[in-house]
């Protein structure tokens, strides 16, 4: 891999002209590869940044929800955690709002971006908001929350990364 990424580079800077600082680095133009190469790179370079701003918009992003008949619109930043009460499911915001909407904990966990973790089959939370914990209980927003033996291995350990 390293030899082809190294051979493509030294193809592209072979077929390039050096002359005035302005026609530096600009492909010749009889020669088709160079131009295929440097089509190549500009279309990877702009699928990198298109990637990196849709990953940016998921994490400032928003959930949206149905409750009350509406579809609500629900900052990622304002949920505080949220549980599953069987088919329904309560989602705690900053604003001590709850929303109550009729959908599984697992298909918004689904839809939910990293900095939210399942720490019980009943509770999902974002890790922004984590005050403390220990090995059985989590303390978010004067709340104690149990981390279930299931996710306690995957717990511990992100929330070490993030706090």
């Amino acid at each position: 891999m390293k030899i082809l990424a190294i051979c493509t580079l030294f193809i592209f800077f072979y077929s390039c002209k050096p002359s005035i600082s302005s026609e530096m680095n600009k492909p010749n133009s009889t020669n088709p590869d160079s131009l295929a190469i440097v089509k190549l790179i500009s279309d990877r370079e702009n699928t990198i940044t298109t990637l990196e701003m849709k990953q940016k918009n998921i994490e400032k992003g928003n959930l949206l929800v149905r409750a009350d008949r509406k579809t609500a619109k629900i900052l990622y930043d304002d949920i505080i955690y949220i549980e599953s009460l069987g088919d329904y499911v309560k989602i705690f915001r900053t604003s001590r709002q709850v929303t109550i909407t009729r959908e599984k904990i697992s298909s918004l966990n689904e839809r939910l971006p990293s900095s939210f973790l399942r720490i019980h089959r009943s509770f999902i939370v974002n890790t922004d908001k984590v005050l403390s914990y220990s090995k059985e209980l989590l303390n978010i927003d004067s709340q104690e929350l149990p981390i279930s033996r299931s996710f306690k291995v995957e717990v511990i350990m992100k929330l070490e990364q993030r706090i």
